[in-house]
């Protein structure tokens, strides 16, 4: 992702007290996982440009979207 620089993932925790703390936790890097992460940014950059944008129906977000009479009316060959 950056040529010539060395990455280091680490998962970071802040817990949010009094006196807050920050905990950091180092991960072993994968290029699997790196390539694989790649591949998906692209994709999902490509349909932002291109506009391609498909409903994700789910009980946990449909309830308060302001998007359902256009979802109501995507094509689904499903129905």
């Amino acid at each position: 992702m950056v040529p010539g620089k060395t990455l280091r993932l680490k998962f970071a925790v802040l817990t949010k007290t009094k006196e807050p703390v920050i905990q950091q936790i180092d991960l072993p890097f994968h290029q699997e996982q790196l390539d694989r992460t790649k591949h998906a940014v692209s994709a999902i950059w490509s349909a932002i440009e291109t506009g391609n944008f498909y409903p994700n129906p789910t009980p946990m977000q449909c309830p308060g979207c302001s998007y359902r009479s256009q979802c109501a009316a995507w094509p689904n060959p499903y129905r």
